[in-house]
């Protein structure tokens, strides 16, 4: 940091992280990226709820996606499916 009033980076090296370096590397996320933010740009929730957003998205004008899929190794072709056109 070159300001001693610059903030705290947001990502903390080390080999683990204890609870209080964990709260405050949240707080600091959360201060980047507010929940507010975060709900308006990616799809969160159960995949049709995701679908409908990503229709509003195209509906709104844009092309391109970049899905980051977060789910167990075994449901992911049923999860990539989810997400084909009807």
């Amino acid at each position: 940091m070159t300001s001693q009033n610059a903030s705290p980076p947001l990502l903390v090296e080390g080999p683990s992280l204890g609870p209080t370096a964990m709260a405050q590397a949240r707080k600091r996320a959360l201060e980047l990226a507010p929940e507010a933010l975060v709900r308006e740009i990616f799809l969160l929730g159960p995949i049709e709820a995701q679908r409908e957003r990503l229709a509003e998205f195209g509906g709104a004008g844009i092309t391109t996606a970049v899905l980051a899929l977060s789910c167990p190794p075994s449901e992911l072709p049923a999860v990539i499916n989810a997400f084909a056109p009807h």
